[in-house]
């Protein structure tokens, strides 16, 4: 974003306040656009949004009305305005009685007879609980607008297969890894295309929010809102002690009236991350229609032990195709709630340990969701000629029967890779020079594809083949690509592990673990001296090595674990375990859409 030099911006819009617009500046010194500081007036919110001290001069900001009425005139004009009130009063009663019934129980609103809603945030507008409906139409027309191309609309995924081993002997039984690797499109095949969004932030707002932490929370908010395109819809929910939707889905073609809503949170009480939770899936439950993405992000500072044992409850509630992201503010924060709700939804964690590592957070998340190809993806493989599963060793949900696997994975973003890995056992056979144990095909859903419709897309079945000659001679090197995934998945492993003996205060032995895992990665024997090892020429084998250091470190000590190490080794063991940046930074596995949205967002928020 461009700004003049020496002109600063408005607050609640982010726009520049340069000389030929209307200013209004307040008795305590902050200025924003008028039109911007009216919006709150009329949302009967009379604080300033920077400091929050009163400005009682929003009280004379006043309507223009017409008195220029001929008296007769004026009669019959005022009996038609008393029907037609009448009117509107019946049926925003009728509106708010169906609210009543629809909203759960714990939704943070006082409704009045004049249809406007109490929070302790202030009074909401009336409207501020309706939706935005999503025109298809509008959607089809803009994706087949920016859209060269049909071709260009069709984004595949590309499939490849991948043995341990190239041949085995005829006569032996063998127990084989098979991975199926999944390459998403790049972005640059989109042609600045992509799915009209759906995104509900939940904002903790309980008093550890205070001061600066809010205040550049409310700041993210507000560009985030600028680099959503008129066919997007955001949803505002806040939660402390209880929770308060500030408005449902609305488009993003009022970014001051929408920032006004920003401009109104405030940092005080308790953390209730299940009443947040509760409001935005009662929000997404209910959506009358649907943009082709949808997200959830969770931003919260706090704890709330209480709402663990919710977590699988509140994860199937998470309406098929949205994906939810949950961010970790502080070293106080509970990133075992964040972490198994992650989990549960195949959603991220991020780990945001000051205020620097918000705005990256942010767009980095983003980036992916403004780059999404594939949804609601499902692998089958189907095992040939006397292959039976052993065991899915990637970390996605599945489903295994004596013939077949079927593995679901998240939405995919463009550039993503996905290595899915499966231990397979082989039987003995007739000596054959190539044979097929299994077969793998994927179904999927483009965003962009037949907007409003459930349109599935495949690819064809790629065959896992091997060689079974009658004898083998000496041993065969497994295959370097599926063993270098096979150790990310070790990884993953032995920070699951130290993260349990850290829990339990023993730290000595959460260190030998990751000292086990280095030792492991770089091919060491078991007990070798791994503090001063030589960092490896592949840039991905050096990425795990460097986390599981790291990890080392924050494992080290009560002190170290409880200020942030948690946090930190459980970020990274998702990240590995999904192949997936969850950093507020530029990790191995960010993609071109992630690292030039991160950087657009270090220069501008």
């Amino acid at each position: 974003m461009q700004r003049q030099q020496g002109v600063d911006d408005c607050p609640i819009c982010l726009a520049p306040l340069a000389a030929g617009k209307a200013l209004f500046t307040t008795s305590c010194g902050h200025q924003f656009h008028f039109d911007c500081i009216k919006n709150l007036k009329d949302y009967a919110h009379t604080a300033c949004p920077m400091c929050r001290n009163p400005v009682p001069q929003l009280n004379q900001i006043t309507p223009i009305k017409n008195v220029q009425l001929l008296p007769q005139q004026q009669i019959s004009h005022q009996q038609q305005q008393q029907q037609q009130l009448l009117l509107q009063q019946q049926q925003q009663q009728q509106q708010l009685q169906q609210q009543r019934q629809r909203l759960p129980i714990n939704m943070n609103y006082i409704y009045s007879s004049a249809g406007m809603n109490q929070t302790r945030f202030g009074t909401l507008p009336a409207n501020s609980n309706q939706e935005d409906v999503v025109d298809d139409i509008a959607v089809n027309k803009w994706i087949n607008k920016n859209t060269l191309s049909t071709d260009e609309v069709k984004r595949t995924l590309t499939i490849s297969s991948t043995l341990e081993l190239e041949e085995v002997a005829a006569r032996e039984n063998k127990s084989l890894l098979a991975m199926l690797s999944i390459q998403a499109p790049s972005d640059q095949s989109t042609n600045t295309t992509r799915a009209p969004l759906d995104l509900v932030a939940v904002v903790d707002t309980s008093g550890s929010m205070s001061g600066s932490k809010i205040t550049l929370v409310q700041h993210t908010l507000r560009f985030l809102l600028t680099q959503l395109s008129s066919l997007d819809r955001f949803c505002l929910v806040g939660f402390s002690s209880d929770a308060t939707l500030f408005h449902n889905f609305k488009k993003i073609e009022d970014a001051s009236s929408l920032g006004s809503y920003i401009a109104m949170l405030t940092a005080t009480g308790g953390t209730s991350i299940g009443a947040g939770l509760d409001i935005a899936l009662s929000a997404l439950e209910r959506r009358q229609s649907k943009n082709p993405v949808s997200s959830l992000l969770l931003l919260t500072d706090g704890q709330d032990q209480s709402v663990y044992n919710q977590l699988e409850t509140l994860a199937k509630r998470l309406p098929d195709g949205c994906s939810a992201h949950s961010f970790g503010y502080g070293t106080d924060h509970d990133a075992k709630v964040l972490g198994r709700f992650a989990e549960l939804t195949g959603g991220t964690f991020t780990y945001i340990e000051n205020n620097a590592a918000v705005a990256p957070a942010f767009g980095n998340c983003l980036g992916g969701l403004l780059s999404v190809v594939a949804q609601n993806i499902v692998i089958d493989f189907e095992l040939e000629n006397g292959t039976r599963p052993e065991k899915v060793l990637s970390h996605y949900r599945s489903e295994i029967s004596s013939k077949s696997v079927r593995v679901f994975l998240p939405d995919l973003f463009a550039d993503e890779k996905r290595d899915i890995i499966l231990s397979l056992e082989v039987p003995s056979m007739a000596p054959t020079p190539s044979v097929s144990i299994a077969q793998a095909k994927i179904s999927y859903k483009d965003p962009l594809m037949n907007v409003g419709t459930d349109n599935v897309m495949s690819t064809e079945p790629v065959h896992f083949k091997i060689s079974r000659p009658e004898s083998v001679e000496g041993t065969k090197p497994a295959n370097p690509k599926l063993i270098l995934q096979r150790k990310r998945l070790s990884v993953v492993d032995a920070l699951a592990r130290a993260t349990d003996e850290a829990q339990q205060n023993h730290f000595t032995k959460a260190k030998d673990i990751l000292n086990e895992a280095i030792c492991e990665l770089l091919d060491l024997p078991k007990n070798s001296n791994v503090d001063n090892v030589a960092r490896p020429a592949d840039m991905f084998m050096a990425s795990l090595l460097s986390d599981l250091q790291q990890s080392k470190q924050r494992v080290s000590s009560q002190s170290n674990w409880s200020q942030g190490g948690y946090a930190y080794v459980q970020g990274q063991q998702m990240q590995h375990q999904q192949q997936r940046n969850q950093s507020a930074g530029i990790s191995a596995y960010a993609t071109s859409a992630q690292c030039a949205t991160q950087m657009h967002w270090n220069k501008n928020v």
